[in-house]
């Protein structure tokens, strides 16, 4: 699997970008090795957008759970004295 995704690859294509190209100019930023840099904060906001989501599930869940509670003990407190 890392071989389709090339992250074995990856040394080589950093190397490959701090290379000069064909006419002896430096090599773009743009070019093989900004792929796999592009890669690291991509995958880190993507990782940061699947924490949050599941943050809040969990923090929507536990409201529930408090608001649910409470209208237990309002419903108990009023058979109780009724």
């Amino acid at each position: 699997m890392l071989r389709t995704v090339g992250l074995l690859r990856a040394p080589r294509l950093l190397r490959s970008s701090l290379r000069e190209d064909s006419h002896g100019d430096p090599a773009h930023p743009w070019r093989a090795g900004s792929l796999f840099l592009f890669t690291i904060p991509f995958c880190a906001i993507l990782l940061a957008f699947i924490y949050s989501f599941a943050l809040n599930r969990n923090v929507l869940a536990f409201l529930s759970r408090q608001k649910a509670e409470r209208l237990a003990l309002e419903a108990q407190a009023e058979a109780d004295q009724g």
